[in-house]
Formats: C-alpha cells, sequence, structure tokens
C-alpha cells in the first residue's frame, strides 16, 4: 500500500574532542600579542538499517584555527594591528566496504563500474515504494586558507580614520569518486505506460528485474590509470582594501563613511584537472593537465557605505541610525570544484530514459563500448563572466533607553541582492517547440552556473534587552520579514522546473522564515547572595540560564518524479499541476495531512503549474534550558558545576514532509530531529591579572 513496511534501529556514535588555547602577552605600554589556536577532531559512524556490515560509513572530521595578532600604540591618536591566521578543515567518508574483496562486475554482473578495492561498494539502486540500497563512496574535502591583515587608525579633531587590507589565500582539495559505483534509479515508467501514478509505481520493481531504469549516473575516467570522480586543487587569492571615516559632524550626529574595493583571483587548477566549457567551440578547456584561468577576472568590485547615529533628544536616551552599503559575495567555490568531473579525467553520465525507450542500462552503461552511454558524458560549467554576486543593504533603526536597565530597538532591514549563483540546464530538447534533438547532441547534460539570478528582503526587528544588574540579564528579539529569490541557494539539489521558463522560478526563497521570536536570560539566584562562609558555598552561587526559540517553517514545493515531456533535462527537479492552494490551516495541519495532497496533479505533456516554495514546513518550538553552580574557590579559582538540557520539553522538531506526489507518504511527516539531550559537566575557570602602563590598561586572562 505504499506505506513504510520495514524498521529498525540505525547505528551511529560520535567521538568528538576539542581543545582550544589562547594567549595574551603585554610586552609594554604599547605593544601587544594575542594568539589564539584551537582544534576539533571528530570521528563519526553512522549505519543504516541494512544490518549488513557493508553499510556502514566513518566520517573523520579535523578542523583547526590558529591566530596571531600584533597591537603597536603608535601614539595617542595612531594604532596599528596586524594580524595573520590560518584555517585547516578536513572532512571525510569512508565506506566500510572499501578495501574488501568486492568486485562489482563479478559479484553483481554490472559491468563497467568501478574495480578499485578502494572504491569498490554496493551500487546505488533506487526503487519507488522501496527502501533503496547502495553506499557513499569515498571521499575527502580539504580547504586551506591563509590571512594577512593590516589596518591602520588614526584620529585627527572630529574624524577618526581607518585604512586596511587583507590578503587571502585559498585552496581547495577534493577526492570524490562521485559516482563510481552507479546509481541507477526505477520507477516504473516503462513498465507502467499509460497507468496511473499509483499503479505505475507500483510496476518500479518490474522495471528493476527487467533493468530498465528511467535514470543513470556513473562516472568513468578516460584516462589510463586514473581513477574517475572529482579531483581538485583549486587555487585563488584574495586582496580588499578599505578605509573609513567615522566623523562627528555635531555632538550628537555621528556619520560613517567607507569605500571598500575587493579583488578575487580568478580560480585555477594547480594541477589542471578542472576544465570547463567554451560554448563557441562547443568544446572543452584548458588541455588536460594544464593549470589555466577557467574565467575572466572581475576588476570592479567597489562597495561604498554610509551610516549615520543622531540623538535627537537632550536626555541622549535615544539613538536614530541609519545606513546604507554595498557587499560582495565571494562565489560559491563548490560550483568549479564540480567541473573537475568533465571529460577526460571523470567521464560521468546523468542521463534519462524516456518512458519505453530503454538506451541505457545496469548492463551496458559502459563509456566507449555502448554508444548512448559515451554520447551522455555530462558537462559542468560556468560563464566567461563568472563575476561575483553583489547585494545592497539599508537599515533603519530607533533605540531608546528605558528605566532599569533595559532597552528597546525597533527597526527596518532591506536588501537587494543581484548576480548571484543560478544552476541552468543546457543542451535539453525544447519538445514543445517540436525539436526532437538536443542541441549539442555529442554532449550530454550540460549544467552552466550562471549569475543573473537576484532577489530582495524585507524585515521589521525588534529587540528588548535588560543589561545585566541585580543577577539579571535577558534579551528578546522578534523578526517579521520577507525574503524572495529567483533560484535555488548554491548547488542544491534541487533546479528549475523547465529549462526554457526561468522566470517561473520566482518565489519565496529557501531561507524565508516569516516569524521567528527569541528569548534567553541568565539569572543568578538571589540565595545567600553576598554571604561567605560554608553556608554560601553549599547553598548559594546557583545560576539558572535557558534560550527560547519560536519559529514557522521554512517554504517548499511539492515535485514529481515523472518527466512531463521528454526533453532529457536529468537535473530538472519537476513540479505537478496545481489546482488549489494546497496549504491548510495550522490547525488542520497533522503529521499524516501537512498541506492539501489534492491541490495537485501529475503534470503530462506540459510543465507543472505548481510555483517554487508555495507551501510552509513545520516550525520550531524548542527550549534549552541549564542550572548552574558556582564554587568559589578562591579569588582567582572557580569551578562550575553546568546541567545542561537541549530541548528541554521534548517537543519533537518535525521534519519536512514527503513531497513527491503519487508516493505513499505525499504529504505526510515521516521523521523528526532530536529530542531532549542532556548533560553534566565541570569547568573550572583560573584568571591570572596583568597590569601594564597607562595607553593600554590591564587585562584579566583565563
Amino acid at each position: 500500500n505504499g506505506q513504510t513496511n520495514y524498521s529498525g534501529q540505525s547505528r551511529s556514535t560520535v567521538d568528538d574532542r576539542q581543545l582550544f588555547t589562547r594567549m595574551d602577552y603585554n610586552m609594554g605600554a604599547k605593544d601587544r600579542f594575542f594568539g589564539r589556536y584551537g582544534i576539533q577532531d571528530i570521528n563519526e559512524f553512522g549505519g543504516s538499517l541494512n544490518p549488513h556490515r557493508f553499510f556502514g560509513q566513518d566520517r573523520p572530521k579535523r578542523q583547526q584555527n590558529a591566530t596571531v595578532t600584533y597591537t603597536r600604540l603608535l601614539s595617542s591618536t595612531k594604532l596599528n594591528e596586524l594580524t595573520v591566521s590560518y584555517n585547516r578543515d578536513i572532512f571525510q567518508t569512508l565506506d566500510r566496504v572499501s578495501g574488501q574483496d568486492f568486485i562489482i562486475s563479478r559479484d553483481l554482473l554490472i559491468p563497467g563500474q568501478t574495480g578499485d578495492p578502494f572504491t569498490t561498494g554496493v551500487p546505488s539502486i533506487g526503487i519507488t515504494g522501496v527502501s533503496g540500497i547502495g553506499n557513499t563512496v569515498p571521499n575527502t574535502i580539504w580547504d586551506e586558507s591563509r590571512r594577512i591583515s593590516d589596518a591602520f587608525s588614526v584620529s585627527r579633531g572630529r574624524h577618526s580614520f581607518k585604512i586596511g587590507s587583507e590578503f587571502f589565500h585559498v585552496l581547495l582539495r577534493r577526492e570524490t569518486y562521485q559516482f563510481v559505483t552507479g546509481q541507477f534509479d526505477f520507477t516504473g515508467i516503462h513498465s507502467g505506460q499509460g497507468l496511473t501514478t499509483a499503479a505505475r509505481e507500483s510496476l518500479a520493481w518490474a522495471d528493476f528485474l527487467l533493468d530498465q531504469p528511467a535514470q543513470v549516473r556513473t562516472a568513468h575516467s578516460q584516462v589510463e590509470g586514473f581513477k574517475p570522480g572529482q579531483f581538485t586543487r583549486l587555487f585563488s587569492w584574495r586582496s580588499h582594501t578599505f578605509i573609513t571615516d567615522d566623523w562627528k559632524a555635531t555632538p550628537r550626529l555621528t556619520v560613517n563613511l567607507g569605500l571598500r574595493y575587493e579583488y578575487n583571483s580568478v580560480l585555477r587548477d594547480i594541477r589542471g584537472g578542472t576544465r570547463n566549457f567554451d560554448f563557441r567551440t562547443q568544446d572543452l578547456f584548458p588541455a588536460p593537465g594544464v593549470s589555466a584561468p577557467l574565467y575572466n577576472p572581475d576588476y570592479d568590485n567597489f562597495a561604498p557605505r554610509i551610516g549615520l547615529a543622531f540623538r535627537p533628544f537632550s536626555d541622549n536616551k535615544t539613538v536614530v541610525r541609519a545606513s546604507y552599503g554595498v557587499f560582495y559575495n565571494v562565489n560559491m567555490l563548490n560550483n568549479l570544484t564540480e567541473s573537475s568531473k568533465n571529460i577526460p579525467f571523470s567521464a560521468g553520465i546523468n542521463e534519462l530514459n524516456n518512458a519505453g525507450t530503454v538506451r541505457l542500462r545496469m548492463s551496458n552503461a559502459v563509456v566507449g563500448v555502448n554508444a548512448a552511454a559515451t554520447q551522455a558524458r555530462e558537462v559542468l560549467a560556468v560563464p566567461d563572466n563568472y563575476g561575483v554576486g553583489d547585494a545592497q543593504q539599508w537599515t533603519f533603526n530607533i533605540q531608546r533607553a528605558l528605566p532599569k536597565n533595559v532597552v528597546f530597538e525597533i527597526g527596518y532591514v532591506g536588501s537587494k541582492s543581484s548576480h548571484y549563483d543560478r544552476p541552468r540546464t543546457f543542451n535539453a530538447i525544447n519538445v514543445l517547440k517540436g525539436e526532437t534533438r538536443k542541441p549539442f547532441p555529442q554532449w550530454g547534460n550540460i549544467e552552466l552556473i550562471t549569475t543573473d539570478a537576484s532577489g530582495n528582503y524585507h524585515g521589521l526587528l525588534t529587540k528588548v534587552e535588560k543589561r545585566f544588574s541585580q543577577g539579571l540579564t535577558f534579551l528578546g528579539t522578534y523578526t517579521w520579514s520577507k525574503t524572495m529569490f529567483d533560484s535555488f541557494a548554491g548547488n542544491a539539489a534541487d533546479r528549475h522546473n523547465s529549462p526554457f521558463d526561468l522566470k517561473a522560478e520566482k518565489g519565496l526563497a529557501e531561507t524565508d522564515q516569516r516569524h521567528r521570536a527569541t528569548a534567553s536570560w541568565l539569572y543568578e539566584l538571589p540565595f545567600f547572595r553576598g554571604r561567605t562562609g560554608w553556608v554560601h558555598r553549599l547553598a548559594g552561587g546557583w545560576q539558572t540560564n535557558g534560550v527560547l526559540n519560536l519559529e514557522t517553517g521554512m517554504p517548499l514545493h511539492p515535485t514529481q518524479s515523472v518527466q512531463p515531456l521528454a526533453d532529457e533535462c536529468s537535473r530538472c527537479t519537476r513540479r505537478p499541476d496545481r489546482v488549489a492552494d494546497g496549504n491548510l490551516p495550522s490547525g488542520e495541519r497533522t503529521t499524516q495531512r501537512w498541506f492539501d495532497t489534492s491541490a495537485f496533479r501529475l503534470a503530462t505533456g506540459h510543465y507543472g503549474s505548481a510555483g517554487r516554495n508555495i507551501l510552509t514546513a513545520p516550525g520550531l518550538t524548542s527550549i534549552d534550558f541549564s542550572l548552574f553552580k558556582n564554587f568559589r574557590i578562591t579569588e582567582r579559582k572557580n569551578l562550575q558545576f553546568r546541567w545542561e538540557m537541549y530541548n528541554a520539553t521534548n517537543t519533537p522538531p518535525l521534519n519536512p514532509p514527503n513531497r513527491s506526489i503519487g508516493t505513499g507518504t505525499f504529504g505526510q511527516v515521516t521523521s523528526a530531529g532530536l529530542g531532549r539531550e542532556m548533560q553534566f559537566g565541570l569547568r573550572l575557570e583560573v584568571c591570572h591579572h596583568r597590569y601594564s602602563a597607562a595607553g593600554l590598561g590591564s587585562r584579566p586572562t583565563g
């Protein structure tokens, strides 16, 4: 009946170790050094419901960060700050079948997939209505960034100037053996031609037995001895320079002026394993193994900024602030790492079989042997004018000081984003115009990451804050906002519904959250406060903390697995027809019926009319609570006992409902996030004071 009929326990373990060190050193009245180093090692294992030992993955991670800052007080009006930092992140996914005596062609009789012991694994096989099987192949992500910056500040009368520059060196390494074991999806489109959705998808198992997949994804290499997949050594550098002036125009008005210039070098692959696509020559460049720029540089990234703060009344308890600025968004570098999967190092296939026409099967998806497989090689590219996105942002804010150390704020924030990444599918067949072949028949799917996506944000923000006094501090916020965008965020899994109608993609952004309220507090209980002796040590020193989150859900939209037209757009995310609103009143929503599924029909012979992000996923209600007991050992030593609860009320954070029309769980919420988590801990605080001469003052360190 389409319902889940097998359940079990998944297996997961997490071993997390963290170390942080910090150093503050005053060399004298004018020189100070600051240093910090942190490292985190996580060893995580995850196993699926399948109890076989092959279906388990180890995911070790290591993150490191080091920063050193040297501050020099040149005079009473001049200050210079030099900072050097380094970051390195390493993430891996290691399959338990890797290194075993398991050969896909021998043990599963599926030819053409990897025969390497390290990358071997169970192919990913998806059958509609049945839990899929398959492994994630070995993967290593290694990112490094080095940064050096210098900022010089000087005060002249009513002006405070600051000029600075920062230089980044960025290196991205990827070793991902993606799709080398093969991915085959069976939906019943061949055995169930002409049937209703439910009847057709009930024959997905028949398609599997007949080896008639709906979609095939594989990865091969055309270079002898080179393992297929994604092997990137992308390098770039960035040089950013700025100048600001804080001008105290009057005793009540301060104006902030600034200008920033950013240059981001063109990405290039050190080993020459990443290639781009030239639509004029209909070929890839640069030559295999040649390290060269992948697109043209962008030189005009100037970012002006202006702000003001005005105290309109003589009591100085009200401040009005306004600002406008231009900000640049560095491209998502993963878009370029995907291009390392272009031929000849990785001849990837991502192809759809039209209903009744089976060109690629598990038994013949072999590049170089099957002509259909050879012509299905996928291309991933960016345009030659691949610049950075820009955002214009403006704000208006009123802040008022109230009695009892309370501050109230209300403000408006708006922004307009332009030139952001948009994944677009080229080389699809425009069936509605009578076309019967791809524009570039020698290639398979061509995905181009253009930079023509845009959006906007408008929000009302309020905040109430009580500054710490009498043992209590709290902060409350509320945001009412709306975010629009005409593409999907970054290189997310979803793509457009039709490759020929991008205007239909305009809608709510995936990040749109209409309402969000938060509250946090810290309260030192008054029992025996100010007392001394053993009674205070045992009964006093208690502290409570809490964080409350109330959030409405993020937007989503329904999808369909069936191609509405034979356009061979293998990366498109199909949407059905919308015949009614689809949203239910909050009082009618249940986990079994989160939205009105009868409002959608399968689209056939045309592209579906359902818009992007027209429904709303479940929201979030959670409270984190903690209780601390402080034991004062000496003046400089304090021992803290901590009892912390996350999601203290054990309110299940529901995950989004199933949005695939025709499935047995369409519109149903079938999973949730973590329930209540509790932990106990001890924290020892040791504080040392180092005093310096006038100029830099004193600073406690701990």
